[in-house]
């Protein structure tokens, strides 16, 4: 979201339809992902009732 777009109930309208679309289909819970270093994303996800289930490091190799 474009920064002076934030603040203004976007992601919560946005996750609540996806909530609602996700219960009718049958889904039981909604997952999602931040940066480890967006903390502005993290506090967001906090505040539309995320809660963190773990941290991970992710690796690759170039095989060429």
């Amino acid at each position: 979201v474009q920064p002076a777009s934030r603040r203004r109930g976007l992601a919560r309208a946005l996750i609540a339809q996806v909530a609602q679309w996700g219960r009718k289909l049958g889904c039981r819970e909604l997952a999602s992902d931040a940066a480890i270093d967006n903390l502005a994303s993290q506090r967001m996800h906090e505040r539309l009732g995320f809660a963190e289930t773990e941290r991970v490091v992710f690796f690759k190799k170039a095989l060429g």
